[in-house]
C-alpha cells in the first residue's frame, strides 16, 4: 500500500491523438470502472474529469471534479489494444504522483464489485436539470417499476429510417413485454425505430436524441443523452440490443452501476433452409423452362 496516496485523473476529452474520436460515454465509464478496482486495490486517489467536456455542466456541482488549479500537461492514452497497457503505468506509481490517462479498457468481471461500481457512481452524480426531467418521465408513464429497452443502431443509421424486424419484434415481445408492457420506456439512438416501436405496442414515447458523447453535439444532445442514461440507471430492468452485435456499452455500464439487471435481448435464429429445397426449386424451375 501506497503512503502518500497518488492522483490519477482519468479525463473524458473532446478530442484525442491516437482515435478519431473520444470514447463514447458507456466505454469512458467503462476505463473508469476498470482504474477504479485498480486504485481500490492500490490505494492512489482516483479523480474522474469531465471539466474539458460539455457533461461537466450537467452534472451535479456538489460531486464533479474540477480541475481549475491542475495544471497535469494534458493527458496519455490507451485505447483498444494499447488499453491494458494503463496497468503498467498504474503499477509504476510513487509517492505523490500525479498522472491524467484517458482508457476504455474492459475490466475484469470479477473486478466489477460493489465498491468499484460505488466509487465511479459517487463521481459521476447527474444534476438537477437532467435528473428532473427524468422524474418527470418516469411519472408520466407510471409509479411502478419499469423496464427500459435500449436499441443500439450503427452510427451511419443515425437518423435512417428503420424497419421493425419480425426477429427483433418477436425477442421484445416474449421476452420484455409478456413480463412489463405497458410500462416500458424504449430508448434508442435512432428516433424513427424508437417511434415505430411505440406506436406498434402502444407505448409512451420519449421525445429524447441521444447522441455519441465522443463527437461534438448541441447542449440538447448531451442532454437528452444523459436523461436516457438516468432512465436506464432507474429502471427495474433493462434489456439491450446492438446493431454491433456486442453489447451496448451505454445501457450495459448504466445499469452496471446502478445495480439494474441487465439482459442483451436474445433474437431468434432463422432456421436453415432443409437440404432438399434447392433441389426441388432447381427441378421446379427447370420444369418451367427456367
Amino acid at each position: 500500500m501506497l503512503s502518500t496516496r497518488p492522483i490519477v485523473r482519468h479525463v473524458y476529452p473532446t478530442a484525442c491523438k491516437t482515435m478519431p474520436l473520444p470514447p463514447g460515454l458507456g466505454d469512458f465509464l467503462r476505463g473508469s470502472i476498470a482504474i477504479a478496482h485498480h486504485a481500490l486495490d492500490l490505494g492512489f486517489d482516483l479523480k474522474i474529469d469531465f471539466s474539458g467536456h460539455p457533461i461537466h455542466g450537467y452534472l451535479d456541482p456538489a460531486h464533479r471534479f474540477t480541475a481549475d488549479a491542475d495544471h497535469l500537461p494534458g493527458f496519455d492514452e490507451y485505447f483498444d489494444a494499447d488499453a491494458t497497457l494503463v496497468y503498467e503505468r498504474l503499477d509504476a506509481l510513487q509517492r505523490g504522483d500525479r498522472i491524467a490517462v484517458c482508457t476504455n479498457l474492459m475490466p475484469h468481471p470479477s473486478r466489477i464489485t460493489r465498491a468499484v461500481c460505488q466509487l465511479v457512481a459517487s463521481q459521476f452524480v447527474l444534476g438537477a436539470g437532467v435528473k428532473g426531467v427524468s422524474s418527470a418521465l418516469q411519472r408520466s408513464l407510471s409509479d411502478q417499476p419499469y423496464a427500459a429497452l435500449h436499441i443500439r443502431v450503427v452510427d451511419d443509421d443515425l437518423h435512417a429510417p428503420r424497419a421493425l424486424t419480425p426477429a427483433l419484434c418477436r425477442a421484445i415481445e416474449a421476452q420484455v413485454l409478456e413480463r412489463w408492457a405497458p410500462q416500458v420506456v424504449v430508448l434508442s439512438n435512432n428516433r424513427a425505430l424508437k417511434e415505430a416501436l411505440c406506436k406498434r405496442y402502444d407505448l409512451t414515447f420519449i421525445d429524447t436524441q441521444a447522441v455519441h458523447l465522443g463527437k461534438p453535439t448541441h447542449a440538447s444532445g448531451v442532454q437528452d443523452t444523459l436523461v436516457d442514461f438516468d432512465l436506464l440507471a432507474s429502471a427495474g430492468a433493462v434489456f439491450s440490443h446492438s446493431d454491433y452485435g456486442w453489447s451496448s456499452g451505454f445501457s450495459t455500464w448504466a445499469a452496471t452501476l446502478s445495480g439494474a439487471p441487465f439482459a442483451r435481448l436474445v433474437l431468434p435464429q432463422r432456421r436453415p433452409a432443409p437440404a432438399w429445397l434447392p433441389r426441388l426449386v432447381k427441378g421446379a424451375r427447370r420444369s418451367l423452362g427456367f
